[in-house]
């Protein structure tokens, strides 16, 4: 993977709330985090929701079928740069980075990105 460590969190990919993944490169050491039993190889106490995990398995699963698929990689390739286009545009100080719409924009407060409903409070 070219990565000492890599966490996932199910529900950005249609699994369940509350689950997550998480890869350790061998010989990669970590510190507990919290005391508790021997769950996790010693890295954290507590039980394992064993339907979560499953369902963050079933998620990853079909989410990879769908990136197999040349005309949704297509299809979501071309509406991100869609949206980075436009982003620009709006915005000619943002950036984005890499093939991902991770974007800084600079001298822009966060709340002034997002148009708030009527009725709510920022």
């Amino acid at each position: 993977l070219g990565v000492d460590l890599l966490s996932l969190s199910a529900h950005k990919f249609h699994g369940p709330k509350g689950a997550g993944a998480l890869y350790v490169k061998p010989g990669t050491r970590l510190r507990r985090q919290m005391l508790g039993g021997h769950q996790e190889r010693d890295r954290r106490g507590g039980t394992e929701n064993v339907a979560a995990i499953v369902g963050l398995g079933i998620a990853a699963d079909l989410a990879s079928g769908f990136l197999r698929d040349a005309r949704v990689v297509e299809r979501q390739t071309a509406l991100r740069n869609r949206f980075e286009q436009a982003m620009s545009t709006v915005l000619p100080s943002s950036k984005a980075f890499s093939d991902s719409t991770l974007m800084t924009v600079y001298s822009v407060r966060n709340r002034a990105l997002v148009k708030p409903r009527l009725g709510t409070r920022l």
